[in-house]
């Protein structure tokens, strides 16, 4: 799926700034892979954890490697 930061900046209700910052700063720890047009996860699980924790929320990992998000207990 082909997006610009500014259009997943949009679908994260945040500014392109914002959302270029955060991407570099996911990338500078491993968790993404930036190229030119070109966005790859490196390590799903460990993003997702950082994200929920940034929104506030707990991330559980069930069967299947599948993880699930929710607020803290």
């Amino acid at each position: 799926m082909a997006l610009t930061y500014e259009q997943l900046a949009a679908l994260d209700g945040t500014f392109r700034e914002t959302c270029t910052k955060v991407l570099r700063d996911y990338a500078d720890h491993g968790l993404l892979r930036l190229a030119r047009g070109r966005l790859t996860v490196m390590a799903r699980q460990l993003l997702m954890a950082r994200r929920a924790s940034e929104r506030g929320r707990s991330v559980r990992t069930v069967s299947g490697g599948l993880a699930t998000l929710g607020k803290p207990e």
